[in-house]
């Protein structure tokens, strides 16, 4: 699994930085030529098929690397944020006041001890791997290079590649299939859909209450792809919230490889 350090996230800024900036003058080059060659309605690039489908190629590469560049940028303020132990008024952990006595005697404030991982101490996240989640949400969501995903369905997949790989692949299928049931006959909402089957999964003992709700918070922040973090969007209606596949679970991926490796703080989230 990448180390996630300093060095890390400057690396990766620089390098899709500079992969923008050379695939920008490209962009702009391919349209000052064709301007300057062109008198009719630069609309239809004058018939030119060859160098307009190239504009679009560059023009969603640019779009794509932009946002890959905004994500590495976010997550390197956070890790910047934790590493410099900063702490905002609304975190849970923050020490509480000292305590003091009428005598003037006070005592050393008291700091909440943070909340283990379920699974242990030392959890082992060597399985983690970005084109291997990739694959396995393509798989689960049914989906090919070039469509498009929602928030819910985004996390549904999170769900199931982390609980496969976290607890095993009988624990997987029994979310699978909870999950199926709980849709079966209704048009509920996926992202109900995927609470009911975690739900689930609590009732018949497969995993404990703190399991369950710590896997809701980590793939529900995963799956967030906008700056609204108190929902999830679908597919339409003022709630939508879609991306490409790709750069969605790229951005999923990055911020689940944070989280579990303690750079990216998340809390578990109530079923």
């Amino acid at each position: 699994m990448t180390e996630v350090s300093e060095t890390y996230f400057k690396e990766n800024i620089q390098s899709v930085s500079q992969e923008l900036q050379s695939l920008q003058e490209q962009h702009k080059a391919l349209k000052a030529k064709h301007q300057h060659n062109c008198s009719v309605d630069v609309s239809e690039w004058c018939g030119d098929t060859s160098s307009y489908k190239e504009h679009l190629t560059l023009k969603k590469a640019i779009t794509f690397l932009q946002g890959r560049l905004e994500m590495f940028q976010e997550l390197f303020d956070k890790f910047l944020k934790n590493k410099s132990g900063e702490v905002t008024p609304s975190d849970d952990h923050a020490p509480t006041d000292p305590t003091c006595d009428e005598a003037g005697g006070c005592s050393d404030p008291v700091v909440p001890e943070s909340p283990e991982l379920p699974e242990s101490d030392s959890p082992d996240y060597s399985w983690l791997d970005k084109m291997g989640f990739q694959e396995s949400a393509l798989s689960l969501l049914g989906k090919k290079k070039g469509d498009v995903v929602n928030e819910e369905r985004l996390q549904h997949a999170t769900i199931e590649y982390v609980l496969e790989n976290l607890h095993g692949p009988d624990v997987a299928e029994q979310y699978l299939k909870a999950r199926q049931e709980a849709k079966n006959g209704t048009r509920i909402k996926a992202e109900r859909a995927n609470r009911e089957a975690l739900r689930a999964l609590i009732e018949n003992g497969t995993l404990t209450r703190e399991q369950a709700e710590w896997v809701n918070g980590l793939t529900f922040r995963a799956a967030q792809l906008d700056g609204n973090h108190s929902k999830l969007g679908d597919s339409s209606g003022p709630d939508a919230v879609t991306m490409g596949v790709m750069r969605a679970t790229d951005k999923a991926y990055a911020l689940l490889e944070a989280a579990l490796r303690g750079e990216y703080p998340v809390a578990s989230r109530a079923l």
